[in-house]
Order: C-alpha cells, then sequence, then structure tokens
C-alpha cells in the first residue's frame, strides 16, 4: 500500500465492535460497507484497560496508558487514599497526532475526541470531548472561537447527562440528539474552512449500547424476545450511517477515510465487588462493618494491605511502607503480593464452581513505562463480563439493582478500523491490529516519520501476509 500527502477524514465510533459492525450489520449500513468494500478493514485490539479516555488518548498518541500516566476516568494524584481526578489534558506532555502534522504545517479540526479538555494550542481549531465540565468551560482552541459557535455548544452537546438514569423511552432521542449537534457543528465549520486533518468522534455508539444492550442481544440474561426497546441499536446504526454518508459525500470526496473505535462491547454479566473480595480473603479490613459505599476513613489501614477502585477495570492498589500514608506492606514484599494476588484473583470460580475467567495485569508487564502513578494490578473481571465494583455488598459475586436495571453492557477488547483511500485498493479483511498502529498510520499517510512509537503503519503492511478476521 503507498501513502498519499491529501486530506484525512478520521471518525471515531465510540465502542463500536468487529463482530457486529463487520458481520451481522454489515448488510445494513451502506456507508461503512462500502468503505469496507473499496479499501480494507480489521479488529483493533485496545490498551489495557480498554477504557475510553486512556484508550482514545493512546489512539491519537502511539502511546500506552503507562506511558500518558492515565489509567482511567479519573487517576490518583497523590499517594493518599480519596485524591482521585481526571487528568487535565494542558498537563499532559506527550505529543498527538495533531501536534506532529503542526510540525509540518498541517492544518487540523479536532471534535469530540475523549480527554481533549481544556484544549492545547493547534494549528487549526479544537473543540474538546465529553470530560467538557459544561457549555460555559472554555472547551476550544483557538478561545475565541468558543464565541462563533455558542449557539451549537448547549446542554447535550458533549454527553448525554446522566445517561444511565434516562431510562429507555428517553435516551434514544437524548443520543440522536447529542449526535446531530455534533455533526451540525462539523458541517458548519467546514462551510468556512479547510482542513488537512479532521478527526471527529462520536461518542453516541457507546451511550446506545450501554442502554439498550439487553434488549437486543440474544445472549443478555434480561433478553426478552418482544421488547419495544429491541430495535433501537440497530435503528441508531442505520440512522448514523446515512449522516456519515452525507457527510463524506458533501466535504470529504477528495479525501481518504478511516474509521475506528476505541474498544468494543459485549453483554454485562453482573458486578465484581473487588473490595468485598479482598476483604473476605483478608487483604482490607474496615473499622465496622454495614454501609456499601467505599469510604476511605472507613477502612481500617493497619490492617489493610490491598484496595480497589471500580469500572470496566478494576485498579487494585497495595498499601506500600514508605509510599501511602499509612503503608504496611515492605516495599520488599511488593512483586510478590502481585505474584499472589493475580494467582488467587485468576483462580476465582462462580456460585457454581466454574472458573469466572478474570484475568489479571501487571502495569510493567503492559506498559512501556509508568508514569504518574500506576495501579499495582488491573482486573478484568469474567474477561469484562463483569463490571468491577469498588463498594461493599453480601457477596463479592452479584448484579446490583442499579446495575441491572441500568446498564446492559461492557466493554471489549476489540474495537475496529476501515481505511478507503481516493485511488481504492479492494485490500478487504486485514486482521488484527493494535490500537498503537493508528497514529503511526496517519503519519505515514502524510509522509512523515514515525520515530520511535509503538506502533506500525498499517499502510506498509506487506499484502501478501494479510489473515482473516473470525
Amino acid at each position: 500500500m503507498h501513502s498519499y500527502s491529501r486530506g484525512l477524514l478520521v471518525i471515531g465510533l465510540d465502542a463500536a465492535d468487529p463482530r457486529w459492525i463487520f458481520n451481522q450489520w454489515r448488510g445494513k449500513l451502506p456507508a461503512f460497507s462500502y468503505i469496507m468494500e473499496k479499501g480494507c478493514y480489521g479488529a483493533l485490539e485496545s490498551t489495557v484497560p480498554p477504557t475510553t479516555i486512556p484508550a482514545w488518548l493512546s489512539l491519537v498518541t502511539g502511546r500506552d496508558p503507562g506511558e500518558l500516566g492515565v489509567y482511567g476516568r479519573r487517576n490518583r494524584r497523590d499517594y493518599g487514599y480519596a485524591d482521585f481526578a481526571a487528568t487535565p489534558f494542558d498537563s499532559l506532555r506527550i505529543k498527538t497526532i495533531w501536534d506532529y502534522l503542526d510540525l509540518y504545517h498541517k492544518r487540523s479540526l479536532v471534535v469530540g475526541v475523549p480527554a481533549t479538555f481544556p484544549p492545547r494550542k493547534v494549528n487549526g481549531i479544537v473543540i474538546s470531548g465529553n470530560q467538557t465540565p459544561s457549555a460555559e468551560a472554555a472547551c476550544t482552541y483557538p478561545p475565541g472561537f468558543k464565541q462563533e459557535i455558542a449557539h451549537r455548544i448547549e446542554e447535550n452537546f458533549f454527553d448525554v447527562p446522566d445517561f444511565r438514569s434516562q431510562g429507555p423511552e428517553r435516551l434514544h432521542l437524548l443520543v440522536k440528539q447529542m449526535t446531530r449537534k455534533r455533526l451540525r457543528l462539523v458541517h458548519d465549520i467546514l462551510k468556512r474552512f479547510r482542513f488537512d486533518f479532521t478527526m471527529a468522534v462520536l461518542l453516541g455508539t457507546d451511550r446506545i449500547h450501554h442502554g439498550y444492550w439487553r434488549y437486543m442481544d440474544k445472549g443478555h440474561p434480561e433478553y426478552t424476545p418482544d421488547s419495544p426497546f429491541g430495535h433501537v441499536i440497530m435503528d441508531y446504526y442505520t440512522w448514523l450511517d446515512k449522516q456519515v454518508g452525507k457527510c463524506i459525500d458533501r466535504y470529504f470526496a477528495d479525501h481518504d477515510i478511516m474509521v475506528v473505535s476505541d474498544h468494543g462491547v459485549r453483554t454485562c454479566l453482573g458486578c465484581f465487588a473487588v473490595n468485598q473480595w479482598l476483604e473476605e480473603k483478608g487483604y482490607l479490613r474496615r473499622k465496622q462493618t454495614g454501609g456499601s459505599a467505599f469510604d476511605s476513613r472507613d477502612i481500617d489501614w493497619s490492617q489493610t494491605r490491598a484496595w480497589a477502585t471500580g469500572g470496566f477495570c478494576g485498579r487494585i492498589y497495595f498499601n506500600l511502607q514508605g509510599r501511602e500514608p499509612q503503608g504496611i506492606v515492605p516495599a520488599s514484599q511488593r512483586q510478590a503480593l502481585q505474584e499472589e494476588l493475580r494467582r488467587e484473583l485468576e483462580n476465582v470460580t462462580d456460585l457454581q464452581g466454574q472458573p469466572l475467567g478474570n484475568r489479571c495485569f501487571l502495569p510493567k508487564r503492559v506498559f512501556r513505562k509508568t508514569n504518574g502513578i500506576a495501579p499495582d494490578l488491573l482486573l478484568y473481571a469474567a474477561n469484562l463480563a463483569y463490571r468491577c465494583s469498588a463498594d461493599f455488598s453480601e457477596h463479592w459475586f452479584s448484579a446490583p439493582e442499579e446495575l441491572a436495571a441500568n446498564d446492559g453492557a461492557s466493554h471489549s477488547q476489540d474495537g475496529i478500523f476501515m481505511l478507503l483511500q481516493k485511488e481504492p485498493r479492494a485490500l478487504g479483511d486485514m486482521g488484527k491490529w493494535s490500537i498503537y498502529d493508528i497514529t503511526p498510520t496517519i503519519m505515514d499517510h502524510f509522509m512523515m516519520p514515525k520515530g520511535r512509537l509503538k506502533g506500525r503503519s498499517i499502510l506498509s503492511f506487506p499484502e501478501s501476509t494479510r489473515v482473516v478476521f473470525r
């Protein structure tokens, strides 16, 4: 494959999954199907963990979460037990793809990429993503551009507020409204300006999954064949495919087109209460039992060796001497404790005595560096089929009512990529690639040196060694 210096459009579909886009839904998505038929496509292995903030940052930098020092939506700011916060984008010292393009005098339009608040200086325009706190925030670069688009930056532009609590009757309307607002803003900007590189991330795919997966996926334990919401996800994707096709035809006929996602989606079967498990196994002790919410003030740190935060991936931290304020684990025992916990967690069985399928990762084995304050262990409960909870419950293996009621989907490890060049070459299924390959591919497209980035360019991959995605 050859690289080109013509314009490039990158469309981000948060949580789009290869099993559905490439197989079950392909015939119903003509715009995306055209890209696959005339270009190439494949699965895109996500980061560890496969969660929105670190995954999108890795995709646009070619750096892993350890190099970025970003391990989740909120990150530990010091070695205390309670200080977690979102990492400001302008505090990161690692270049994004649009920073590299700036060095070559290329203009960029970047809209809605998660974790890009507050925006940094760029040769072009940036509108930040879903961590933007409100429509009143300084969400654009140049800063003054906010006044020019204020009529588009309103409630529900960055995300659907409290999307897990909106209910199925209302959520799909709000998701479509959010997507429409983002696409209208892109239209407005493209009517006035030209860019070499345009990237827009559409968050609605992820939100529609979380709200309606149980109504669509026959493998979900709460699936009912006659649900009035069973068609909502497919309807949204069909509508989105049409909108994306219109945008490409109108503004990007002379561009190469790339479609990417940060991770995939799978049915959420329940919840693994990590701190409850740690307490039952003697790694954590509360001052007194009772209550469910994790509160660092309720923990007896003099008797606690490990504790965890929740999410799609559990992040487990050790209470180390000389690191944490009340640490009790000698630093010399850290590695042994990592291996001990890894073995125990990966041997956990369900209530029927069958292996739950937990997977554990040691940060120093999966990241090139560990900047910031990295977890001591990362946990995929049931290989991501269960969400991890920091809270306490009657049993560590459960499906809390609030989770069962409001979120039927979890994340999976593989997202997607599709690529269509102006001079199309139907290379078809290119097999599995890595999220770290996207930045090198974009740099290759613009004939820029890739330096020492972690990934490789899809454009330079020999055709004779292609494999087929299953």
